[in-house]
């Protein structure tokens, strides 16, 4: 008897079906099909006269969504459906199981709060999120750069909150801030080939024109390239405080001949 049959044996564990990769377990949940028996070499797939849930197992192969993941996909068809404040709640307590599971899906699932929140009409309270996620980072083990990367997807998805809005200085300066931020991980990953890239005027101004026309300001593009191009010539000492002081006195001060 092998040690699985063993260890099924004395904790009386019914195996159910084993998986190799995640799309063998979708389509079996779907009813289409069915994965092979552990050990049999046939690579025929019959059909499930029904669908029953994954049951637990002791293979490794197996693949079993994890609570979260369900509760992330049952946000989903809340959102299809138009309950934007139900998805939220389930949003809310996907986060709570992915701590209680550790690490294993990206940072970039956060974001979906505040977007759901904003969908709901809880602008407030989106704007909120938004703002504790650049001050707690949902992976306390991001590296300087893995930060830097993080902020700019952030700062990112507050350009489009205030685009949406129809705020589109507000988005402007946030777009800016989304550019250099990832410039800075540029140079903190030691891709100096993108920084190179990013430091060029002329890619300052192609990413600065269609937010600065937007807004109706496109009479400040050639002081905020300036000040973009001089900030980045200095990452990795560049005060990105000071940095932020200025591009906000170029866009509140309009000149004269505009």
């Amino acid at each position: 008897m092998s040690l699985l049959d063993r260890l099924k044996r004395l904790l009386r564990l019914e195996v159910g079906p084993v998986f190799s990769t995640r799309e063998e377990y979708m389509a079996w949940k779907a009813g289409r099909a069915s994965p092979a028996s552990p050990g049999d070499p046939s690579t025929e797939r019959a059909q499930l006269p029904s669908r029953e849930p994954v049951r637990a197992t002791l293979e490794r192969s197996e693949y079993t969504p994890d609570r979260s993941s369900v509760l992330l996909r049952e946000a989903t068809q809340r959102k299809k459906a138009g309950d934007f404040d139900g998805a939220v709640e389930l949003l809310r307590e996907a986060y709570r199981e992915m701590e209680r599971e550790g690490p294993q899906h990206g940072a970039e699932i956060y974001l979906r709060l505040p977007m759901m929140l904003h969908l709901a009409g809880r602008n407030d309270e989106a704007w909120a999120e938004y703002n504790r996620l650049l001050i707690h980072p949902p992976d306390p083990r991001l590296s300087k750069s893995g930060l830097q990367v993080w902020h700019s997807e952030v700062y990112d998805k507050m350009r489009l909150f205030r685009q949406r809005e129809g705020k589109h200085l507000d988005a402007a300066r946030f777009g800016i801030l989304a550019f250099v931020c990832r410039a800075m991980a540029f140079h903190g990953d030691g891709d100096l080939e993108d920084l190179r890239l990013y430091r060029d005027p002329e890619t300052i101004r192609g990413t600065l024109e269609p937010l600065l026309g937007r807004a109706d300001r496109l009479d400040a593009i050639d002081p905020l390239v300036s000040i973009t191009a001089e900030f980045l010539a200095r990452v990795p000492k560049a005060d990105l405080g000071r940095f932020v002081q200025q591009v906000g006195s170029a866009l509140s001060s309009r000149r004269e001949d505009a």
